[in-house]
């Protein structure tokens, strides 16, 4: 007897309002409060690391156009 193949993992959800907010440079003190946190680190520290993670792309560009790719 056969098995039938197990089925795909569901999608990544959505990005959050928050994600969305922080993503599009906004004041992280406001976002944190909008969202009701207890304080900014809390969200940051929640939310932040996607944009840290862009902010990384444009640094190691630039650092292999000027031929710093091995310190990357």
């Amino acid at each position: 007897m056969m098995r039938a193949a197990p089925p795909p993992p569901p999608p990544p959800p959505p990005p959050s309002k928050i994600t969305n907010d922080l993503d599009n440079h906004e004041n992280p003190v406001e976002v944190s409060t909008n969202a009701r946190h207890h304080s900014p680190g809390y969200t940051m520290a929640r939310y932040g690391r996607r944009r840290a993670e862009e902010a990384k792309k444009p640094a190691a560009s630039n650092a292999s156009r000027l031929g710093l790719s091995s310190l990357v």
